[in-house]
């Protein structure tokens, strides 16, 4: 195990099976309570540095704590997290991916904090994402970021092909098609090609932007007109992109000058900052060419519905920290991502762009706790039909490729 100290704050690199040994128990003969906190932002650029800067203000405002933050890759954490909440044995710092959150909030596995935020000013000025951590009726997590898409582009690409930002999705594919047929060594457009949770989320950012949804009125929309054209869209732009591609590949090859556009959260500026000097004034990013603002959730924090006490209070004011205006300004500037709260001040046009878009963006997720519960199952459905839109030929229309992905979904019992 690998460890490096910032300050009081442990922050190990442990990659095997035994990653979580020895965890949540631990306490310093001191009465010094250890708090255990996996996560796969310990070496995340942005993330980490944000986490640098709160961690040891935590400890120096609560001395009678001692934060274990430890690397773990977020699929590996993701199973080990279930499987210890299982168990009855989580650490005492839970962060999930939010879209697992319904998943174990229907096993009662998280306290709720309603409770221990009033007196604060913190769900009245928190992103309405916040809402995605709401399970019948109560805030069983604190989100730590949500975000909204952009349209990221090559600027010098653009000006080739002779063509404008694209504001719509048909300029958006006219603009692809146009830099195709430059016939030089890059594609028009980036999309996940692969078998990845991405492909659903980027078929979804195009049709919540389209204005239509999974739902409507409590019962299944795949039927809705702008639902087919949406993903007729996405299917035309797949055409175009590079196949074999996952969403890290994506944002790197976009940095590398390979393509001239695509659709994303704010995941790939850290990949612009770092590209070729000579490259980099070309690489942009704006508001995704929708009539409506779609996003999504990333991450949040919860606490394991078990956990009495101390522990328990002295989470919360992790979480309270963590949730305070100074902070959340950081972590945008640190992360170039939107935090939580909703009442900050962000003097960076770009970042600011970024928090604005966050704070009206409508969820891709449908607003269903039995699909959300079932999640793993029912993004492999829609993954898998994303899949089919990319790769079938002409002659299966994307009409009857959306009608095979709602049957896919009744067959399992994955309904409203």
């Amino acid at each position: 195990m690998k460890k490096r100290m910032v300050g009081l704050v442990v922050l190990a690199i442990i990659a095997s099976v035994s990653l979580f040994a020895g965890g949540n128990q631990a306490q310093a003969s001191s009465g010094v309570q250890t708090l255990e906190f996996p996560s796969w932002q310990v070496e995340q650029p942005g993330f980490k540095d944000w986490w640098i800067e709160v961690l040891p203000e935590y400890e120096k405002r609560y001395p009678n704590a001692k934060i274990n933050m430890y690397q773990v890759p977020t699929t590996q954490l993701q199973d080990q997290l279930i499987t210890r909440l299982s168990a009855g044995n989580p650490p005492e710092v839970v962060q999930i991916p939010s879209r697992i959150f319904l998943q174990c909030a229907a096993q009662g596995w998280f306290s709720p904090l309603d409770n221990d935020f009033a007196g604060t000013d913190i769900l009245q000025n928190w992103t309405g994402l916040q809402k995605t951590m709401v399970y019948k009726g109560q805030n069983l997590g604190l989100l730590l970021s949500g975000y909204a898409t952009q349209l990221y582009y090559n600027e010098k690409m653009l000006d080739e092909a002779g063509v404008k930002v694209p504001t719509n999705l048909d300029e958006l594919l006219a603009a692809v098609k146009a830099v195709a047929a430059l016939n030089k060594d890059f594609t028009g457009y980036g999309l996940a090609t692969i078998q990845d949770n991405a492909v659903y989320s980027e078929l979804m950012f195009h049709v919540v932007g389209n204005g239509s949804s999974i739902l409507k009125d409590g019962k299944f929309n795949f039927s809705d007109p702008k639902f087919i054209q949406a993903a007729e869209n996405y299917r035309q732009l797949a055409a175009l992109s590079a196949k074999g591609v996952g969403p890290d590949m994506k944002r790197q090859l976009f940095a590398d000058g390979k393509f001239a556009l695509f659709i994303d959260g704010p995941f790939a500026i850290p990949n612009i900052d770092a590209a070729d000097p000579a490259l980099k004034p070309f690489l942009k990013y704006t508001r995704a060419p929708y009539e409506f603002v779609s996003g999504s959730v990333s991450n949040g924090l919860h606490i394991w519905s078990d956990l009495k006490g101390e522990k328990r209070d002295l989470v919360v004011n992790l979480m309270k920290l963590a949730a305070e205006p100074h902070y959340q300004v950081r972590f945008s500037e640190l992360t170039s991502q939107p935090g939580g709260r909703s009442n900050i001040v962000i003097n960076d046009p770009s970042i600011r762009l970024i928090n604005e878009l966050a704070s009206v963006a409508i969820p891709i997720h449908p607003d269903s706790e039995n699909l959300m519960a079932n999640y793993t199952k029912f993004a492999n459905i829609m993954v898998n039909g994303g899949l089919r839109l990319q790769q079938s030929d002409s002659s299966v229309s994307t009409a009857s490729i959306i009608a095979e992905i709602e049957a896919n979904l009744i067959r399992e019992g994955l309904v409203p």
